[in-house]
């Protein structure tokens, strides 16, 4: 699994923070593939995750770290079960720095994100981390990782990075205010992002920076909201908000085909 900047729907903070919303190691694969090559801190931690028996063995990998946190992967009841683990302060007996651990049975999730957060204090500013696995179009898995200061306002601006900010001021150009952007998924590189004007908006930014955007009703129990852009249908259906797992649903059409979907 890759870990990458995602749509922040997937990690909601409900205090006033600011976020720092990164993207670690490209390429790699969650749940396949090795890590990292570990530093001489990360390995000691690595061979306590190891040791612990709740873990299936030698499923314990480095997925890359950020901001002096760490993030891990592994699995339980032999392979059943998927972790994401977060640690800070590698190498001292018990992890003093704090961990963060959560698995989950894809199964039997019924639409749950796996997720892992902690909180620290550097210099005196506690923080919070959180990482969050997910799949975009094409069913690649990849990690997103968020850190937010818990003493500082909150600046949306800090959700995104460069190329979608420059993104974001393209679509403002047009009109729609940035602030009530979000990515509803990928279709290969490119974001497909829900805004507002007087109604919801699917909204595409195409080579030269033109925009392509469809606003309408996006509803529980509406027709999905759909915009149509050269051979490529990108269809909204309108989920649930107040049911965990149950996000508005992203569905992009090739002629010939549905290409894939994302909530």
């Amino acid at each position: 699994m890759s870990l990458r900047s995602i749509p922040r729907r997937v990690i909601v903070p409900v205090v006033a923070v600011i976020a720092i919303v990164v993207g670690l190691l490209a390429g790699r694969a969650m749940f396949g593939d090795h890590g990292p090559v570990m530093t001489a801190e990360q390995q000691d931690t690595w061979v306590r995750l190891q040791s612990m028996t709740q873990y299936d063995a030698g499923s314990v990998e480095l997925v890359g770290s950020k901001d002096g946190v760490d993030v891990w992967k592994a699995t339980q009841n032999e392979g059943a079960s998927e972790c994401l683990l977060l640690t800070r302060d590698p190498g001292s007996p018990g992890l003093p720095g704090g961990t963060g651990v959560n698995c989950l049975n894809p199964k039997t999730a019924l639409g749950e994100t796996l997720g892992a957060s902690l909180t620290y204090v550097e210099k005196g500013t506690e923080y919070s981390v959180w990482a969050s696995s997910a799949e975009d179009i094409n069913g690649n898995p990849f990690i997103a990782v968020q850190r937010q200061s818990m003493s500082e306002e909150w600046d949306w601006h800090v959700q995104y990075d460069k190329a979608e900010l420059k993104t974001i001021s393209v679509i403002e150009a047009t009109g729609m205010d940035g602030q009530s952007l979000s990515i509803l998924g990928y279709d290969g590189d490119t974001p497909v992002w829900l805004g507002f004007e007087s109604q919801p908006c699917i909204v595409i930014v195409q080579p030269q920076d033109v925009v392509a955007k469809k606003c309408g009703n996006l509803a529980l129990g509406s027709p999905p909201l759909e915009l149509t852009v050269g051979d490529s249908t990108y269809s909204v259906l309108a989920g649930d908000m107040n049911s965990p797992g149950s996000g508005n649903v992203l569905t992009i059409y090739r002629a010939g085909g549905a290409a894939g979907g994302q909530g």
